[in-house]
């Protein structure tokens, strides 16, 4: 059975206990937030059909926001492994270039004496994404466009969390999108530092892989 670790001497609780709670309510509260702004953007989607092609629209504020989940996982290093899932909120403030606010709930899974055991942590970052390929014009609604993606970001825990700390991660997305689809698929890969200022908690450093869906 997985336990929740927490302070020193190996004592454990039950999974999800109170401040597991209140995080992943935060987390949710977020999410709900978010959709009437995807709502919005997709209205503002708008098509034409000219002589079989598609015309498009001009660019509006909407346009150059963006949200999206992701799930994460890192690879075991220190007797840490990282799992992750989150959501991003980004405005292109010149072409090819976003700044980025994320909030993420993260668990640091661990065995302790044998025993299976976590820590989780509510995280709050910014950064930026700078697009590499996929042109100036990604960002206009109803165009075909792939897209690989340089981000960098930073940031630390907030509440009364087990795995306090503060991180900073490097990655690369690679995002494709339909024409006729607001909805942007990515995977990628990263890499993480994690600070970490937990009782009986080490530094971690490794290599991640992330899949989500962009709005």
């Amino acid at each position: 059975m997985l336990t929740k670790g927490i302070g020193e001497g190996g004592k454990t609780q039950k999974m999800f206990n109170q401040s597991t709670y209140k995080a992943m309510k935060r987390f949710l509260v977020v999410l709900l937030l978010a959709l009437p702004m995807l709502g919005a953007s997709a209205q503002n989607v708008k098509q034409e059909k000219s002589d079989s092609f598609l015309v498009v629209m001009p660019q509006s504020f909407f346009d150059r926001l963006s949200a999206s989940y992701n799930f994460s996982l890192g690879l075991q290093n220190k007797n840490t492994t990282p799992l992750m899932m989150g959501v991003d909120f980004g405005y292109e403030v010149l072409p090819r270039l976003r700044v980025i606010f994320k909030m993420d709930y993260a668990m640091a899974l661990r065995s302790v004496k044998g025993v299976r055991t976590y820590d989780d942590a509510l995280l709050l970052g910014g950064g930026l994404s700078y697009r590499l390929f996929g042109g100036k014009g990604y960002t206009q609604p109803a165009q075909a466009k792939d897209a690989l993606e340089l981000q960098f970001t930073a940031g630390g825990s907030v509440g009364k969390m087990d795995w306090k700390q503060n991180y900073y991660d490097f990655g690369l997305l690679y995002t494709t999108r339909h024409r006729l689809s607001i909805c942007t698929p990515f995977m990628g890969l990263g890499y993480r530092y994690v600070n970490s200022h937990a009782a009986g908690m080490k530094n971690y450093g490794g290599v991640y892989a992330t899949i989500g869906m962009r709005f």
